[in-house]
């Protein structure tokens, strides 16, 4: 793969300039004052909290605790995404009377076209890496992410999988810069809410965004990379860490089942041959090493 280069100083500080006009939108709402007991001052993201919680876009779990360690769950992802379009489109999110507190935003997401209706199979459930990007980049005009990096490939992401445009776009958009010098997306991955602080105020503030380049990596991984790479992979309470095939030092299990099933369920409609199809590419990738 072909070294990566950043974009030059100059197209970069234009595009940031072009974007900061439109930042205009999110303005601070009210004022942060250390008021989570859970986010020391000198913590890595407690700009980011003050930041997300200046502009109306997350509150704490009580007046006094963010919840930093918890993992974002899918309504509040939803729910994030409601407030970045509404506060970008100055429109309102219409209350719904009774039921589920996050009932008017599912509500205002599908009516928007940022999200299908029955999209999600649970809304208590931890929101994964790409939900959330495909909700948030779904919330904001793509002329809100200009590129300001030259990402070419995302190497965990599928060229083919439905979210890969949307992660490259955060990526070159400088508010995603992956998990390791090899931008490591880890998809099938849960935010803490701290975590995800830092990913909200990048955003809806281009001031925020990272300029970076990703260290070059092998097409081809060993079996050991591989299951290290899905081991990364932190869902919890689901039922992803079932084997479902094991030989020797490798196993395949159902994170990594579903992460190519996913991958490759647009070449068949056709239950048992698109099962064919994922084994036959679990095994080349694992197995066959």
């Amino acid at each position: 793969m072909k070294k990566l280069r950043l974009i030059s100083a100059s197209l970069a500080i234009s595009a940031l300039f072009c974007v900061s006009a439109m930042a205009k939108d999110f303005e601070k709402s009210k004022t942060y004052e250390n008021n989570f007991k859970d986010v020391p001052e000198t913590s890595w993201y407690a700009g980011n909290v003050a930041s997300v919680y200046e502009l109306s876009l997350m509150e704490g779990v009580s007046a006094d605790t963010f919840d930093t360690d918890t993992e974002m769950n899918v309504a509040q992802a939803i729910t994030i995404a409601a407030r970045l379009h509404s506060i970008y489109n100055d429109t309102e999110i219409p209350e719904v009377e009774g039921g589920r507190w996050f009932q008017k935003y599912i509500d205002y997401c599908v009516d928007k076209g940022i999200m299908k209706n029955n999209q999600f199979d649970s809304y208590s459930r931890p929101a994964l890496s790409y939900e959330m990007v495909q909700l948030f980049a779904a919330a904001l005009p793509d002329e809100f992410y200009p590129a300001i990096n030259e990402i070419e490939r995302v190497h965990d992401v599928p060229l083919n999988i439905g979210f890969h445009d949307d992660v490259l776009k955060f990526y070159n958009a400088g508010i995603l810069n992956g998990n390791d010098e090899n931008g490591t997306f880890l998809p099938m991955s849960a935010l803490t809410r701290k975590r995800a602080a830092v990913i909200i105020s990048r955003v809806a503030l281009p001031e925020n965004r990272l300029e970076f380049s990703v260290k070059d990596i092998k097409d081809t991984l060993t079996v050991k990379e591989f299951l290290e790479l899905m081991d990364r992979q932190t869902v919890k309470d689901t039922l992803d860490g079932i084997v479902m095939a094991s030989s020797g030092d490798f196993k395949v299990t159902a994170s990594m089942y579903r992460y190519y099933y996913n991958a490759f369920k647009g070449y068949s409609q056709n239950e048992e041959e698109l099962k064919a199809i994922v084994e036959k590419e679990l095994r080349a990738a694992v197995i066959l090493h």
